[in-house]
């Protein structure tokens, strides 16, 4: 066969990838004769849905037009809202990585800040009044501050996400700052004792090490998309 022939509409069948692909390796399947059978009968399907054909080519071709239009119309459109949620997701993950941050810098503040008081109260007892008088201190003031920041920015975390490493990351956390055992040595005075005062820095490294690890923890889970 010339490549005139060979190229010609008579030797033409349509096929679908699958079956061009194994006729073109497992030729010895597939006889000439089988071949102009299956054209036979594609030509025959498609006589009989011509003379069923209803519409003009003017018809066909405002169908297409429509049709064509609608399709890029809503591809567009499907890259446009990915792109916006990519970009909502990741305005979510700025927030809750900078709500992490915060907290982490405020919880280590907060522990240098109550290691310090501790040391304070090692040579003597405190009174009420002295606690009152150093609560008003530039100290005392970023402590509670420092406090209030982690409690806030643990709510709205809450609010951020749904994760479960995440959030049991923030419980523990939570769970470690407030634990009492931390202050009441202070406020009872018996921080004065050397066994009172090592309690007090256990639970202080254990706020540290929790902190750390609600980092460490959001730092995986908030990573940026690969590119």
């Amino acid at each position: 066969m010339s490549e005139e022939a060979n190229r010609d509409a008579s030797n033409l069948i349509p096929l679908c990838e699958t079956h061009a692909w194994e006729i073109d390796q497992t030729p010895q399947h597939f006889t000439a004769d089988m071949l102009r059978e299956w054209k036979r009968e594609q030509l025959a399907e498609y006589q009989t849905l011509q003379r069923s054909w209803t519409l003009t080519d003017a018809e066909v071709t405002e169908v297409f037009t429509v049709s064509f239009t609608k399709m890029l119309e809503e591809r567009l459109l499907s890259g446009i809202y990915a792109a916006a949620e990519s970009a909502r997701q990741e305005n979510r993950h700025q927030r809750q990585r900078s709500l992490i941050a915060d907290m982490v810098h405020a919880a280590n503040s907060w522990t240098d800040t109550l290691q310090i008081l501790t040391l304070s109260t090692a040579g003597n007892r405190w009174r009420m009044s002295d606690i009152i008088e150093w609560a008003n201190t530039d100290s005392g003031r970023a402590m509670a501050s420092n406090m209030e920041l982690i409690k806030t920015n643990a709510r709205k975390l809450r609010f951020e996400t749904r994760h479960p490493d995440l959030l049991a990351a923030l419980d523990a956390a939570q769970t470690a700052v407030g634990n009492p055992e931390i202050f009441d040595p202070i406020w009872s005075g018996s921080a004065s004792k050397a066994e009172a005062r090592a309690v007090i820095y256990q639970h202080l490294n254990h706020v540290k090490r929790v902190f750390l690890d609600l980092e460490e923890i959001g730092i995986a889970v908030l990573a940026d998309p690969p590119p």
